[in-house]
């Protein structure tokens, strides 16, 4: 019942905060949006500002939208404001048992590795950027030592 209840708040938390993506529904038969990549579901309603081209390329490949999975649940991922050292990112999954909707300020390592902590419940992400940058894999490290796997594909064009 608590999960059916958040539905609204999910839903309200997503249209207001989040203006630049929206998922597309399953199957639709729409083209993919202006900037999407081919497979993805996340269509654009407005543009991520591109990072400092004095920025290392490979760091600078971290700004985007993402779209995998999160366990077993789809997962969704927009980093923006890329900089040295760090990047916000806005987060979410929408078919678990407790749908979410998440902001934070990650740090990204010189080697591409984006982190940063999660509140509820207390853990963190760790991704590594892959070498041709169209991937973004890694963990997210839960209460109790548990670690549930993220593995995420490029939805925006570098």
């Amino acid at each position: 019942m608590k999960a059916i209840a958040a539905v609204p708040t999910l839903l309200v938390a997503f249209l207001l905060v989040v203006p630049v993506y929206a998922q597309a529904g399953a199957g639709s038969a729409e083209p993919t949006g202006a900037g999407v990549l081919p497979g993805c579901q996340m269509v654009p309603r407005g543009s991520i500002t591109p990072p400092d081209e004095t920025l290392d390329p490979h760091v600078r490949a971290l700004s985007g939208a993402w779209e995998g999975t999160y366990g077993f649940s789809y997962f969704w991922l927009i980093v923006g404001n890329v900089s040295v050292g760090s990047a916000d990112v806005f987060y979410g999954a929408v078919d678990t048992q407790r749908p979410f909707v998440a902001s934070a300020i990650a740090t990204i390592a010189e080697d591409g590795r984006l982190g940063w902590l999660r509140h509820v419940p207390v853990g963190r992400y760790e991704l590594t950027l892959s070498s041709d940058n169209q991937q973004l894999t890694g963990f997210a490290a839960l209460p109790g030592g548990l670690e549930r796997p993220v593995a995420l594909t490029r939805c925006t064009p570098q």
